[in-house]
């Protein structure tokens, strides 16, 4: 009987004294450099939560991945295992896990990110929109250490309306409310709104402030050229034009922006980023419109209503 039971015997090389060697070295030193045996390259983890908020100067609050430092910056994706570290009394660093805010200081550093049992699906598939858009609007919030509010922009210039570009910049109709801002003159302000007919479709005084949300008539603003006028204490007036066009005008929004898994106020500054890419002149009204309604509450939309209002290439593509 054959003893190998009809199979074809096998013979194994024999290790030469330079693999043995190679593999005793290798044994020795992969403890302390980190290398992993086992496999080449770690699996890229999905995102489990994004930055949401920054207080503070930026240079105290740190991120690590993988032991390595990660340059931090809003909407950041956040993995798995990530170490945050915040330095410094008063200063936090503010994100979304999942569905869940999350909010670290000094007190509660270094905290690791944990494991989330279903990570929402955009962080994968919108991470390099983040990553872009987020580096812009931190290049913003490093130049504003201090929040921009209504009292504090300049008083003492000119009146003024940047945020809309006179017979060039283009919203959508369907509206309940139209957000407007201007700068300079002095309190307290009148806005108004005017269409093709005679008489304002919308008025309101304000007073010391810089920002008006003013209500429109049921059905909203009809398409045609509107003109928008801000009269200061003193009398002095500013004015322009813009034109509402039907919906179907507008750009086509990014396919990867049109799920419904996204958060509205995140989807709202996704969607006004993606229009200035379009034409900035044309819709910087248009995308003023989509994230006003949260920059008092979600400070992404906060830093890009005051680049619409105050720097003209805060946000340029």
């Amino acid at each position: 009987m054959n003893p190998n039971n009809g199979m074809r015997p096998t013979h194994q090389r024999p290790l030469s004294w330079l693999r043995l060697l190679g593999l005793a070295v290798l044994a020795l030193v992969a403890p302390y450099s980190g290398v992993d045996i086992a496999g080449a390259k770690k699996p890229h983890l999905p995102g489990v939560g994004y930055v949401e908020q920054l207080v503070g100067p930026i240079s105290e609050i740190h991120l690590e991945r993988d032991g390595a430092p990660v340059a931090l910056a809003l909407l950041l994706p956040l993995q798995t295992g990530d170490r945050v570290t915040v330095n410094g009394a008063g200063n936090e660093l503010h994100m979304r896990l999942g569905t869940r805010p999350q909010v670290i200081t000094a007190a509660t550093s270094p905290f690791q990110i944990p494991e989330i049992e279903v990570p929402p699906g955009f962080l994968t598939r919108l991470g390099s929109t983040l990553v872009a858009v987020g580096k812009r609007l931190t290049t913003q919030y490093v130049h504003s250490s201090v929040p921009v509010s209504t009292s504090s922009r300049g008083k003492d210039a000119p009146l003024a309306m940047t945020l809309v570009e006179d017979g060039v910049s283009r919203i959508s109709p369907n509206r309940a409310d139209l957000f407007i801002a201007w700068d300079g003159g002095t309190a307290p302000y009148v806005v108004r709104i005017r269409g093709k007919m005679k008489g304002d479709i919308a008025r309101q005084e304000v007073g010391d402030h810089t920002r008006a949300r003013l209500t429109l008539p049921a059905g909203g603003i009809q398409p045609g050229t509107i003109q928008i006028v801000v009269q200061d204490g003193k009398g002095a007036t500013t004015q322009k034009t813009f034109d509402v066009v039907s919906p179907s005008a507008l750009p086509t929004a990014p396919p990867e922006l049109t799920r419904d898994d996204l958060p509205s106020e995140l989807h709202a500054v996704l969607i006004a980023d993606s229009l200035l890419r379009s034409n900035r002149r044309m819709w910087k009204l248009e995308a003023y419109q989509l994230i006003a309604p949260f920059a008092d509450a979600y400070e992404p939309a906060r830093l890009f209503r005051d680049c619409l209002e105050i720097e003209q290439t805060c946000l340029s593509h």
